[in-house]
């Protein structure tokens, strides 16, 4: 049976992760965790889902002052 979630070619991950082209690439060369993409035909293309689960496992960022609750206040 084939695998039927949603894939997506480099300019759907640039969209995802709010990055360029050459930063999908690099992530793709050094970081392990990145998904690694299937090929279709002669095109790389990643499952959404992964690219989704490898984007909310990245740390937040952390600014001079910022606290937890803070974060928690500003979110409520």
């Amino acid at each position: 049976m084939a695998d039927s979630r949603p894939v997506g070619d480099i300019r759907d991950v640039q969209h995802d992760l709010n990055c360029c082209r050459s930063l999908v690439e690099k992530l793709l060369r050094t970081d392990p965790e990145f998904p690694a993409p299937i090929t279709i035909g002669n095109k790389r293309q990643w499952f959404l889902d992964e690219i989704a689960t490898y984007k909310a496992t990245r740390p937040r960022r952390r600014y001079t002052g910022d606290t937890a609750a803070k974060r928690d206040a500003a979110d409520a």
